[in-house]
């Protein structure tokens, strides 16, 4: 179903495979899901986690918990990779990190 937000439309929906995750621009990867996740950033694809270490695994946006509080761990490597400029306004909220082995 369709919803939108200040007039922007979005559709959430939960995909069965990696394979079907080309067709979207955000792609939001649950901790218990975190096996599923791609191997390599995907072109046009904001990769968004939970689970630890999200961010350093390659991912793009990762939620921790650090002192009771939601905090954003960033990899610009990964989102350069996927062709994804982050705003600098979201980088300055966020801890930058790096891709491990890299």
């Amino acid at each position: 179903m369709a919803k939108s937000i200040d007039g922007r439309k979005f559709v959430v929906r939960q995909i069965d495979n990696i394979g079907q995750a080309g067709a979207c621009q955000i792609l939001f990867i649950a901790a218990r899901q975190k096996k599923h996740a791609p191997d390599a950033p995907m072109p046009g694809v904001l990769t968004v986690g939970e689970s630890d270490g999200f961010a350093t695994g390659g991912g793009v946006i990762g939620f921790k918990l650090e002192g009771g509080r939601v905090r954003l761990e960033v990899n610009v490597d990964a989102a350069g990779l996927g062709k994804l400029r982050i705003s600098s306004k979201l980088l300055s909220l966020a801890q930058i990190v790096k891709t491990r082995g890299l």
